[in-house]
């Protein structure tokens, strides 16, 4: 988003907040928000962000778990 989007939207939304049309504080989140996005700018701009993948895993629980009657069965 270009400066000028940015300060009109970050506006918009400050005015929106003070007329209690949005909830408070978000007017806060929206700046915090500007900065991270200028930041993460940035470091795509100096090469600091490099293609990633993410790998989840789940290990296999083995458990007994009690049968109705009161008698053990493993689980699967």
């Amino acid at each position: 988003m270009s400066y000028v989007g940015k300060n009109i939207s970050s506006s918009a939304i400050w005015v929106m907040e003070k007329l209690r049309m949005m909830p408070a504080g978000t007017y806060d989140v929206t700046e915090n928000m500007k900065t991270a996005g200028d930041a993460i700018v940035r470091g795509g701009q100096t090469k600091l962000f490099t293609p990633m993948m993410l790998f989840v895993a789940k290990k296999k629980v083995s458990y007994d778990l009690p049968d109705v009657d009161g008698a053990n069965m493993q689980a699967e």
